[in-house]
C-alpha cells in the first residue's frame, strides 16, 4: 500500500480516498509515517495498540523522540535511519522497543523514503509486525542448542577422560602383569634350582639312614642311635615331601606342566594306590575298602603319572585325618555327561563347610584336633585341584565336621577340554 497517496497534491477520487483509510485505520499490523528526526507524522490505531496505547492520539502526544523513547536500544534507530538513506528502503529491520508501561516487545519495520516533487524527503513509511514470539523461540532454541552443546562437550571431555582413564589402567595392568609373570618365572626357576639342590643332599640323607637302619655295616652303638637314625629318616622324607609339593605347584602355577595322557583303567589304579598307602594306613589303624563295580568301563584319556599323584595324594589324606579304628573306601562310576568320577569318603574328623575353601587354597589349613598328625605345608589339595582341572575335570568337597569327609573327582573320559 503506497501511503503517500494520502498526502500528495494530486489526490485519487474520493471513494478511492475512503477506500485507502479504511485499509489503514482498519490494518492488522502497524503503519507509520514518521520523519527523520524521529517524530510520527501518522500512525495506525493497531500501531497504537501494539504499543499500549489507548488510542492514536496518546501515542501521538506522548511519543516525540521516537530514538529515545520507543527503542530499548537507541543506536538501532540510528542504524535504521542510515539503511533507509543509503538503500532507500528496509526490510524486515528487527528491534527490541518500550511499551507504554514500560515493559518490551521485538518489532520488524519494512519501510521506505518517500519524496516531494523536487526529490526531498517528506517522511519514513511503513509497516510494522510485532515479531516477539518468533523472537522469543528462537532465542530458547538458541539457548537449548547452546546448553546442549555445552552437555555435549562436558559429557565428551569426562568420556574422554574415562577412555584414557581405562587406557592407563589397561598399560598398568598389562604392566603389572608382566611383572607377575616375569616374578612368577623367576620364582619357578629359583625354586626349581633350590629344589634340586636340597634333593641332592636329602636324598643322601636319607640314603644313609636307610642303610643305617639296615644295618648294613653291623648294629647301631649304642642302641638309643637307633631311635635318632629313624627320626632323621622320617624327617628327611617328610622335608623332602615337602619341597616336591613347593615344586609341584609352583611348575603349576607357572604353566610348566604338560600332561601325557595315555589310556588309563582308573579301577587298577585305584587298586595299585591302595598297596602302595596299606602300610601307612596299618599303622595309622584305618582301614582300606575298595568299593569296585566291574559292570563299568574305567579307562580314560589321562596321565597315568598324575592321575596316580591324585589318587595317593586324596588317599594319603584320608588316612591322615582318619583315627584309628576309622575306614577310607574309595569308589569308581560314571557321572554326568558320561564323566568318570573317582570318590575317596573317610570316616575322619571332618571339615567346618566354611573351611572347604580355605583347604582348597594355597598353604590353607585348618584344625583337625589329632595330634599325631604331622602337619605340612597344606599343599595337597590345591596341587590336587590343579591337577584335576589340567585334565579338564572337577574336584569337589562335602564333608560333615566330626563325620568324615567324601572328596569327588570327576573327569571326561576323553581327557582335557
Amino acid at each position: 500500500m503506497n501511503l503517500s497517496l494520502l498526502h500528495h497534491a494530486s489526490l485519487p477520487p474520493r471513494d478511492e480516498l475512503e477506500t485507502f483509510r479504511d485499509i489503514f485505520e482498519n490494518a492488522s499490523i502497524g503503519i507509520f509515517q514518521s520523519t527523520p528526526q524521529g517524530r510520527y507524522v501518522r500512525v495506525n490505531p493497531a500501531l497504537a495498540v501494539m504499543y499500549g496505547y489507548f488510542n492514536v492520539r496518546s501515542l501521538m502526544e506522548a511519543m516525540t523522540d521516537i530514538r529515545h523513547q520507543l527503542y530499548v536500544d537507541p543506536g538501532r534507530r540510528e542504524e535504521f535511519v542510515e539503511t533507509l538513506l543509503s538503500n532507500g528502503s528496509v526490510e524486515n529491520f528487527e528491534s527490541e522497543v518500550y511499551r507504554r508501561d514500560g515493559s518490551t516487545i521485538w518489532i520488524s519495520e519494512s519501510s521506505r523514503i518517500v519524496y516531494d516533487e523536487e526529490g526531498n524527503i517528506l517522511y519514513f513509511e511503513g509497516f510494522v509486525k510485532n515479531v516477539t514470539q518468533r523472537v522469543k523461540l528462537e532465542r530458547q532454541v538458541a539457548e537449548f542448542t547452546q546448553t546442549l552443546e555445552q552437555r555435549v562437550q562436558k559429557r565428551t571431555r569426562e568420556l574422554l577422560l574415562e577412555i584414557e582413564r581405562r587406557r592407563l589402567a589397561e598399560v598398568s595392568l598389562k604392566n603389572a602383569l608382566q611383572e607377575a609373570e616375569a616374578a612368577t618365572e623367576a620364582k619357578s626357576r629359583f625354586l626349581a634350582s633350590m629344589s634340586h639342590e636340597l634333593r641332592t643332599p636329602l636324598n643322601a640323607v636319607i640314603g644313609f639312614a636307610d642303610a643305617m637302619v639296615a644295618e648294613i655295616s653291623g648294629p647301631i652303638e649304642p642302641p638309643q642311635y637307633a631311635e635318632y637314625v629313624d627320626i632323621i629318616k622320617s624327617s628327611g622324607t617328610l622335608l623332602l615331601d615337602l619341597i616336591n609339593d613347593i615344586l609341584d605347584l609352583s611348575k603349576i602355577n607357572a604353566g610348566a606342566v604338560e600332561l601325557n595322557c595315555d589310556i588309563v583303567d582308573v579301577s587298577a589304579l585305584i587298586l595299585d594306590c591302595l598297596d602302595l598307602t596299606s602300610h601307612r594306613a596299618m599303622e595309622a589303624g584305618v582301614v582300606l575298602e575298595p568299593i569296585n563295580d566291574g559292570k563299568i568301563d574305567t579307562t580314560i584319556q589321562a596321565d597315568p603319572r598324575r592321575l596316580k599323584q591324585i589318587i595317593l595324594n586324596l588317599l594319603t589324606n584320608a588316612i591322615k585325618y582318619t583315627p584309628a579304628g576309622g575306614r577310607v573306601t574309595s569308589q569308581v562310576n560314571v557321572g554326568d555327561k558320561g564323566c568318570l568320577c573317582i570318590r575317596i569318603t573317610d570316616t575322619g574328623v571332618g571339615i567346618a563347610p566354611e573351611n572347604i575353601d580355605k583347604v582348597l587354597s594355597e598353604y590353607g589349613q585348618a584344625e583337625h584336633g589329632l595330634d599325631h598328625v604331622v602337619e605340612g605345608t597344606g599343599l595337597g589339595l590345591p596341587i590336587t585341584k590343579k591337577l584335576v582341572e589340567l585334565h579338564g575335570g572337577k574336584l569337589t568337597i562335602e564333608s560333615v565336621l566330626g563325620e568324615g569327609t567324601t572328596v569327588t573327582v570327576c573327569l571326561p573320559p576323553e581327557g582335557t577340554k
